[in-house]
């Protein structure tokens, strides 16, 4: 959820191509799990809207007071790194 006229929400109306990282920063090497993404991002349609804010409102309470659209992310790639599978273990999903 972001306003349109925000930054970075000026930046993906003009390249809709995204990529993300989610991970924590753990003191141990072997600690080391997390994805890397990419995908594309568009705002959701009003019909969406509706449906989508019953689960974001619940997640995000306090969204409900902001007036602002929600945007989905298509996701075309995932990396998964996990160390607990053995070091540099990485992990693929492709969309076809």
């Amino acid at each position: 959820m972001t306003s349109e006229n925000s930054h970075h929400s000026q930046l993906m109306i003009k390249n809709k191509n995204i990529a993300g990282t989610i991970a924590p920063q753990p003191e141990n090497i072997m600690d080391i799990k997390g994805i890397q993404f990419k995908g594309s991002i568009e705002k959701i349609t009003n019909k969406e809207a509706e449906i989508s804010a019953v689960h974001y409102y619940h997640k995000f309470p306090s969204a409900k007071f902001i007036s602002a659209p929600i945007w989905k992310i298509k996701i075309t790639m995932i990396k998964m790194t996990d160390n607990s599978l053995g070091f540099g273990k990485k992990l693929f999903w492709q969309k076809n």
